[in-house]
């Protein structure tokens, strides 16, 4: 893509991550506006694809805030031990997780017109103590984006650290309570961890594209 069309694209999916309205204007067909939906974004590169993605438009993906937005993770290469074992597809744990993904799947849509199935989701609150644990990391990796900083690199990345850790703490939430009731400082904590992890394989990934 060119630059400008690099920009418009990844501006999309910036208001896309948002949640906010996007307008497909058209001269040939009808227009298409898109609101109230989710964007859900799982990719799966070659270094070289990735680094093509990061030199775009002379970094306007990260310029933008976009790759900032994505949970990088870049595990390292097992070729060479990956010896045949056989899968136990009747594994109790995997029959939980399985049935329990299928419990809510069947949840109905959080939506109040049937045709334009513009989602309204709850809204899940850390609980206190939940509150406690995402401020001392917001704290904490603000510190580090100072100039002398551990991730004085990774502004982009560090300043959106909190805000994944809080989004992968609902995630947890639902998967074990549903949509509803208070965050627990226990699943905070969690997503505290995960979203820290993901911030150094943002780091050694950068480094090695």
């Amino acid at each position: 893509m060119s630059e400008d069309a690099s920009l418009r694209f990844l501006a999309m999916l910036n208001r896309l991550w948002d949640a906010r309205p996007f307008e497909r204007k058209r001269t040939t067909r009808e227009s298409v506006v898109v609101e109230g939906r989710r964007l859900t974004v799982s990719l799966m590169v070659q270094s070289v694809v990735a680094a093509k993605l990061v030199a775009v438009g002379d970094g306007i993906a990260r310029g933008t805030g976009n790759l900032a937005r994505f949970l990088f993770a870049w595990p390292s290469s097992t070729m060479g031990a990956r010896a045949y074992r056989e899968g136990d597809d009747q594994h109790p744990a995997l029959a939980a997780w399985d049935s329990r993904l299928d419990e809510l799947l069947r949840l109905p849509l959080p939506v109040e017109d049937q045709e334009t199935m513009v989602l309204q989701p709850p809204v899940l609150r850390l609980g206190p103590a939940a509150f406690d644990v995402w401020r001392q990391l917001h704290d904490d990796v603000e510190r580090e984006l100072r100039a002398q900083g551990e991730f004085r690199d990774l502004c982009d990345f560090g300043a959106k650290t909190a805000e994944q850790a809080a989004r992968i703490a609902c995630v947890l939430h639902v998967f074990e309570h549903g949509p509803a009731g208070e965050i627990s400082a226990d699943a905070m904590l969690s997503g505290a961890m995960l979203s820290l992890w993901h911030l150094s394989e943002a780091r050694r990934a950068l480094s090695l594209v």
